[in-house]
């Protein structure tokens, strides 16, 4: 850029310092030969040291442009493939405590995939907390339904899959590969589906339905002033019935269902805390009323102090449990899963 301009600039320079030259040198009684000779070499001279310095600048500047151009980092191509897999649902942020995120999926993906969406989740929080939270739902599930995964930063992050790959369901309920009719095919899925139907009608339960449950668990939450209700609708589109209930994002359960009776044969309940002692409360009164619901009449003060018992003996190795009229409850905690009640029947 410099180069045209920069001789034409160079070359007047050094004709207006030749002439300066010159005429200093007549008026010091130097001769006009000598004088104008004088004026020459000092004007080339000048002129090519600033045809120099203007050579230097633009090999300054478009060496800058250059290695700005370098170091001008790429658009990764991995991260539209990355963005694709989900959207954000909802995004809330408590700070400096922590943040919640809820991702619905497109499709299921593995736990590296699963990591490296939380990881670029994280990256774009607005303010720094303690915690991330971050649940994701498949795109065919009920929003209300609990989590199919989580990845939480707690504040290393924890990465765990609820639900099922396809590679994870077991051989003994996959449909056999072998080339069978369209009509083979769907009685031999009914076959099995009738069998594991009558396995489970025949196992133990809990004595009581999905709706039982619910009403129960709520007059508990009424008489403990909470906010927290279930509703106790059961899918059924499964081998066996399930119902789940999502009190919030760090409250939800799970309960299976005999196919045919609708008897409850087991719930699991999974409670975390924020760092709160008031989220700690929150579900130490929820499983409290968990426990209530699964007893014909057990006030919600009982309950509270059968899950304290469990909480006290936990010594953090091995689940702590206990059996009241023929139903087991147990517990156990982690960092992974936060605090888990499993609920069962005594004899199963």
């Amino acid at each position: 850029m410099f180069a045209g301009i920069g001789f034409i600039i160079c070359t007047i320079l050094a004709v207006i310092i030749g002439v300066r030259i010159g005429r200093n040198r007549r008026a010091n009684g130097k001769g006009a030969f000598f004088s104008g000779i004088t004026g020459i070499f000092g004007g080339a001279v000048a002129g090519f040291f600033l045809l120099v310095s203007l050579a230097l600048i633009d090999i300054s500047v478009n060496g800058s442009d250059s290695k700005i151009e370098e170091i001008e980092p790429s658009v990764s191509e991995e991260q539209p493939a990355l963005s694709s897999l989900y959207t954000v649902a909802s995004d809330k942020t408590k700070a400096p405590y922590k943040r919640t995120v809820e991702v619905t999926l497109n499709e299921p993906v593995d736990k590296d995939q699963l990591a490296d969406i939380a990881q670029q989740i994280k990256s774009q929080e607005e303010a720094e907390v303690e915690r991330t939270f971050i649940g994701y739902r498949l795109e065919s599930q009920d929003p209300d339904t609990a989590y199919w995964a989580t990845t939480h930063y707690d504040p290393d992050l924890s990465v765990v899959i609820l639900g099922m790959l396809e590679n994870q369901i077991p051989e003994s309920e996959q449909v056999a590969s072998e080339p069978v009719s369209t009509d083979d095919a769907e009685q031999l899925a009914s076959d099995k589906t009738n069998e594991k139907q009558a396995e489970i009608e025949a196992g133990s339960d809990l004595g009581f339905d999905a709706k039982t449950f619910a009403r129960r668990f709520n007059a508990s939450m009424t008489d403990l002033g909470q906010p927290y209700r279930a509703k106790g609708n059961v899918d059924n589109s499964g081998v066996q019935g399930i119902f789940q209930e999502a009190f919030s994002e760090h409250l939800a359960l799970t309960g299976t269902v005999k196919p045919q009776s609708g008897a409850v044969n087991g719930i699991i309940f999974m409670g975390t805390g924020d760092g709160t002692q008031e989220s700690g409360a929150r579900v130490m009164v929820v499983a409290s009323g968990v426990v209530a619901a699964t007893q014909p009449d057990m006030s919600a003060q009982n309950a509270f102090d059968v899950m304290l018992s469990l909480i006290q003996s936990y010594d953090g190795g091995e689940a702590s449990s206990k059996v009241l009229n023929g139903v087991e409850y147990t517990y156990q905690r982690s960092d992974i899963f936060g605090n888990m009640l499993t609920v069962d029947s005594a004899d199963s």
